[in-house]
């Protein structure tokens, strides 16, 4: 008996010693370099080809591409950018030197000029070769033809063959002949491909832009004698026979076709001073007729009497049926003699009081004001010019727009009170692009209005009685769309913010005209301008399911919105699954309801092919192909393999009631070893709603500012994740009364360590931790990046990024006050952790960025401070130079390391490290880091 008691403790032991063994590791930050990147995804024209990359988090990407006749999926490392020809005759691509090689040349100084270049690769599928080309300059393709164009160093480049020998019956990949006469140029050699043919060869070349149906590609050939001379030559990609030849210029830039290659537009300028000035030239090529616009007298002088050019800050735009052309026109360039010696300026800014905009952000924006220009329009068929707009009109150029009128709006009655109101007011116009003539459409409009193409209807939003209102510009008549149905939610969820509710989405008018799509809380509807008919394309199915649909179209290349050439995205609130629909007849057919989010979906422009995309916690979102019905789909990628060898997390949907009876709900992360009789520490992160990323992936990597709940979950934590409602003026009192009755349900109902449980948030989750710490004392540890500690210092600041005033944050936005500080001030001394630091007991790690452009970072110095003078322990990160949200990687992985260790100090109890126990003095700054 005591032989077989001793073989069952050896053989427990044993396989309790292999249990611990097999163990899945935790995730840190040692695995973040292991996860790649999925992007770039494409699918071509006529459905035979698909490309896709991967990236890493540093180093080298890898292209991938899948022949969908063949099921072949082949991949090259260091391979990028892949343009896939319309018709499937070809794949190219960049290949980059490696990245540790350029790493390298950079640590050893060496000039830039003499680093390696891209190399380009052409794969030809018909013959299965593959060329590579070096010294790659630039690379482009037609939109709609198989015709590829590309620019090399101009030494003379002989392609090196790598599969086969198809390559080396191209003329163009012999050696090109020798010029040793030729002028000197700062251009280089163009090679042009139409199919599997040689079409185009040329030297000098600095520019050049390919016509959408491939039939025309224009260039700019560049020479140097006694002065610059640059040239416009438009040439057949196919043949290479020259079209035209334009005149000859000392600078040309911006090279623009119109959609039906029938007229090509492009700037130049003959001075040949260092200041230049510019001119419109545009070439037609039926009529051949070449017309030039910039001199003195085609444009009104400006507001200052001054004399006008074509402004080289905008590029001339077509309209999408090629009649119009958009173009921009400023102040002439002059050159300016400086008088004064740099010690000799004065330099002050003068803030005024009856100024439109702030100091602040005139000075941010003065770049953009400098390059600020009227906008023109020339009539290709009338050949007129027109001017649109004026000094306080913004014309809203959209190149899809057909008709004769384009939207404009103007701010400047409004523009003060956008300091403390949102949304702001603006007035709306209809500009003729026939005479320029405006009228006025609305006044003071919070929301935006849309114009339909052709310029009869204007719709927009009334949010003081919730009505989508059409005015009709021909009979001067106005409609409510959606009054007949008083039943619906029609406004945007502001959770408590103190500010008028917009919509919650307009879509846009059919190509008839006579139709208008716009969203509800739920449902999309169709609005018959006729009929007066307001229909529901669920027939109200997804607001009895609450079921919120979003309309996408597959191609964006036309502003009237076509029900059939779109598709509809659903999330069911319920359990968070998505759905795919198409429409037909008005009526939305379901194709997929599965319990993962859509993270992407594309079809081919040609075919019904599809790239697909889904993703949940522990589902990265992979890409796959879909057939024609949505039913048959077969896996292109399987990006991280690894995570299988990692203890994962698992998430599910928690339901509690708050102290204030709402019912409220938020996402629980678990290990994916979860074990129902151990005791877990609890870290709860919160914004505000949260629970509809349920099915969401999140990668481990380096964090911007937050932590990652699959990572803490991997490592031994329960991480809540609470939807927050707020009430207006009661920012504090809203987010304890959901956090802390979140942390009580969960007490009740998981096995977690009340000793043990901490917070953590970023922005106005910051500001929400360091808030919750002084109103309770049961949490053990608390993290607050880009904290609010003072809400009266704050309301009177600015946001560096913008150069705004943070005021209306306070009286209409997050913050959520709803007043100002003079009317009820004890609502800001209430809501402003500062004033309450003697009651805070948990440590605090707190994140202020000298550059943050959002929350000014001496809003965390004086939390900082506070709890210093009051010997309360805190440690303040300061990443220099960044921002509101970290952007250097290096920056991202040392918070992600600095809070984990924070963290598993007090939560889990591992030795605090260097920088918490002895901090970093400013003389080891970016010598030593502490993790020790």
């Amino acid at each position: 008996m005591r032989i077989n008691l001793l073989r069952t403790t050896l053989l427990l032991l044993v396989l309790n010693h292999l249990t611990l063994w097999a163990q899945k590791p935790s995730l840190d930050h040692r695995a973040y370099p292991q996860w790649l990147k999925l992007e770039k995804e494409q699918i071509n024209a006529s459905g035979t080809l698909v490309s896709y990359e991967l990236n890493t988090l540093k180093g080298d990407p890898t292209l991938y591409w899948y022949d969908i006749a063949s099921g072949k999926l082949d991949s090259m490392r260091r391979a990028k950018e892949a343009l896939l020809a319309p018709n499937g005759s070809y794949i190219a691509w960049k290949v980059s030197p490696a990245a540790d090689s350029l790493r390298q040349l950079e640590l050893d100084k060496v000039d830039k000029k003499k680093w390696p270049k891209d190399s380009l690769f052409i794969y030809w599928r018909a013959q299965d070769s593959l060329v590579k080309i070096p010294n790659l300059k630039q690379l482009s393709q037609a939109k709609d033809a198989d015709v590829l164009a590309y620019l090399v160093e101009s030494k003379p480049i002989k392609a090196t063959p790598v599969k086969k020998s198809f390559a080396k019956q191209l003329l163009f990949w012999k050696e090109a002949p020798k010029a040793p006469e030729a002028p000197k140029s700062d251009g280089h050699q163009l090679c042009v491909l139409s199919g599997t043919k040689q079409g185009l060869q040329l030297l000098q070349i600095t520019q050049f832009s390919i016509s959408a149906n491939g039939e025309a590609i224009a260039v700019v050939r560049h020479q140097k004698d006694k002065s610059d001379s640059a040239q416009v030559l438009i040439y057949n990609p196919k043949t290479g026979q020259v079209i035209a030849r334009l005149q000859t210029h000392n600078q040309v830039q911006n090279l623009n076709w119109n959609q039906s290659a029938t007229a090509l537009s492009y700037l130049f300028s003959d001075d040949t001073a260092k200041v230049k000035n510019y001119q419109l030239g545009i070439y037609e090529l039926e009529s051949k007729k070449q017309l030039f616009l910039g001199d003195s007298l085609d444009f009104e002088k400006s507001a200052k009497g001054t004399m006008q050019q074509v402004s080289p800050n905008r590029s001339p735009q077509f309209s999408a049926d090629g009649k119009y052309l958009y173009f921009g026109v400023c102040p002439r360039s002059v050159e300016e003699k400086d008088s004064l010696l740099d010690s000799e300026k004065v330099k002050v800014d003068i803030w005024h009081y009856q100024d439109h905009e702030l100091q602040a952000q005139q000075l941010l924006s003065l770049s953009r004001d400098l390059k600020r220009s009227d906008l023109y329009v020339y009539h290709l068929e009338s050949q007129r010019l027109v001017k649109l707009g004026n000094d306080t009109l913004h014309v809203q150029l959209e190149p899809r727009q057909k008709g004769p009128y384009l939207l404009a709006t103007s701010s400047e009655a409004y523009a003060i009170e956008t300091q403390w109101k949102s949304p702001s007011r603006t007035d709306y116009y209809r500009i003729s692009v026939n005479d320029g003539s405006i009228n006025l459409l609305a006044h003071g409009i919070g929301f935006a209005g849309e114009l339909s193409a052709t310029g009869r209807y204007f719709t927009y939003y009334s949010p003081q009685v919730h009505q989508w209102l059409l005015l009709d510009n021909e009979t001067e008549t106005l409609s409510c769309m959606n009054c007949r149905r008083k039943d619906i939610v029609w406004n945007e969820d502001l959770n408590g913010q103190p500010m008028e509710a917009g919509p919650v989405g307009f879509i846009g008018y059919n190509t008839s005209e006579n139709e208008v799509y716009f969203k509800s809380e739920y449902d999309i509807w169709s609005y018959d301008i006729l009929s007066k008919n307001l229909h529901s394309l669920s027939a109200d199915q997804a607001t009895k399911q609450q079921i919120d649909l979003q309309f996408n179209t597959w191609q964006s290349d036309s502003i009237a919105i076509n029900l059939s050439a779109g598709y509809v995205i659903g999330q069911r609130q319920a359990d968070k699954n998505e759905l795919l629909y198409t429409i037909e007849n008005g009526n939305l057919v379901p194709h997929l309801d599965i319990p993962y989010r859509i993270a992407g979906i594309k079809k081919a422009a040609g075919t019904n092919a599809y790239l697909f995309r889904k993703m949940n916690v522990s589902c990265y979102p992979d890409l796959y192909l879909l057939d024609a019905a949505f039913a048959q789909d077969i896996r292109l990628s399987h990006a991280n393999p690894q995570q299988d060898n990692y203890n994962w997390a698992t998430v599910e949907t928690v339901k509690w009631k708050a102290y204030d009876g709402q019912q409220l709900e938020g996402l629980l992360y678990k290990p994916e070893n979860y074990d129902a009789t151990k005791q877990y520490p609890l870290l709860l992160y919160y914004y505000e709603l949260s629970s509809t990323n349920l099915h969401n992936y999140q990668s481990p990597k380096p964090s911007a500012s937050t932590i990652n709940p699959t990572e803490y979950a991997s490592a031994g934590y329960l991480v809540f994740v609470p939807d927050i409602r707020y009430k207006a003026g009661e920012p504090a009192k809203s987010a304890y009364n959901a956090i802390m009755s979140a942390t009580d349900y969960l007490l009740k109902h998981y096995p977690i360590d009340s000793t043990r449980m901490g917070l953590q948030g970023q922005s106005w989750g910051g500001y929400q931790t360091a808030m919750l710490i002084t109103m309770t004392k049961r949490y053990a540890a608390a993290m607050a990046g880009a904290p609010v500690g003072n809400m009266f210092s704050a309301y009177g600041g600015i946001r560096w990024g913008s150069g705004i005033s943070r005021q209306f944050q306070y009286e209409s936005t997050q913050s959520r006050i709803g007043a100002t500080i003079w009317e009820k001030p004890e609502r800001y001394i209430e809501n402003s952790p500062l004033f309450h630091l003697p009651n805070v007991q948990t440590p605090l790690l707190i994140m202020a960025n000298d550059h943050d452009g959002a929350v000014p970072w001496y809003q965390g110095i004086e939390l900082y401070t506070g709890l210093r003078r009051l010997g309360k322990p805190c440690w303040m990160l300061n990443y220099n130079d960044d921002d509101h949200n970290l952007t250097k990687l290096p920056y991202k992985i040392d918070l992600s390391i600095r809070m984990r260790q924070f963290f598993d100090h007090y939560l889990l109890g591992t030795d605090a490290p260097s920088w918490m126990t002895n901090g970093i003095p400013a003389i080891e700054k970016g010598k030593t880091l502490g993790y020790e």
